[in-house]
Parts: C-alpha cells; sequence; structure tokens
C-alpha cells in the first residue's frame, strides 16, 4: 500500500514562488526517505505535485520515469510499473548521492499510487484553498485549476 499525506504547508515569504511543507510517503508502512529539499518537513510541494503527476503520465504510457532533484545529498527516485504493481527505486543521482540500498524495487499497487497521488492534491487543493496565502503564485493557480 502507497499512501501520500500532506501534513502542512507553509507559503514562503511573499514573492517567492514556492510553497512548502511536510509530504509523507509511506509504502508498507516505510516512510520514503529523501523528498526534502533542505530540513525535514521541509518539501517543495509544487516539486512533487509536478512529479508525481509526470510519474502517473510516464507510467500510464508503460514508460518508466525518473526525477533526479539535483540536490546534494538527495538520491533520485525511479518509478517502474509492471501491469499492477509499480517498483520505486533510489537511485544514484546527477551530483553523484548514492542509492539507497533498501529502496530498490519497492513494489507497491499502481491502482493505489494512482488514488493516492489524486487524493494528495485533491487534500492540498482544499488546504490552500482554504489555508493559503490569499494570492497564490502563477504556476499554482494553474496546478489548482486543473481537476482530478
Amino acid at each position: 500500500m502507497a499512501a501520500l499525506g500532506s501534513v502542512a504547508q507553509h507559503p514562503n515569504e511573499p514573492g517567492v514562488h514556492h510553497l512548502h511543507g511536510d509530504l509523507c510517503w509511506t509504502i508498507d508502512e516505510r516512510r520514503v526517505p529523501s523528498m526534502e529539499s533542505g530540513d525535514p518537513g521541509d518539501v517543495c510541494l509544487g516539486m512533487w505535485w509536478d512529479t508525481l503527476e509526470a510519474a502517473l503520465a510516464a507510467l500510464t504510457q508503460g514508460s518508466s520515469y525518473r526525477y533526479d532533484p539535483i540536490l546534494q545529498g538527495i538520491p533520485a527516485f525511479l518509478f517502474e510499473r509492471e501491469d499492477s504493481t509499480v517498483r520505486l527505486s533510489l537511485v544514484a543521482s546527477a551530483t553523484g548521492t548514492e542509492p539507497v540500498a533498501d529502496w530498490q524495487r519497492v513494489p507497491f499497487e499502481w491502482r493505489d499510487f494512482v488514488e493516492e497521488v489524486h487524493d494528495f492534491q485533491a487534500r492540498l487543493r482544499e488546504q490552500l484553498r482554504m489555508d493559503g496565502p490569499t494570492r497564490l503564485p502563477d504556476d499554482w493557480a494553474a496546478r489548482l485549476s486543473k481537476s482530478d
């Protein structure tokens, strides 16, 4: 079972076009490591929104998807689909970060992944509408205008 959950969001200072918060992704009760762009709980929510959408699109088409945040100390994320199973691997990144040994080809159900990505987006969309800044950056306005 794969589960995504936005725990909190907090916009950076005005003029900064990023929204950061905590995003907890668990697979079989194990939290996926290295999602943060800095400190624990400091996940770039837009980056992960876009990454998860791109992964869904690629996997739907039968392709794998690799996301490399190109941040020192953070591995790349490789998504592969085999029928009804998705496999996540944390692999070597362009910055030289080594693969994470116990996160190689970790399986979870495709339908769970699709459902959790859409649920994450719906929850975050609602949270931003209720508690977000009064004016969202244009890239966020575009994300939120899309339906699940």
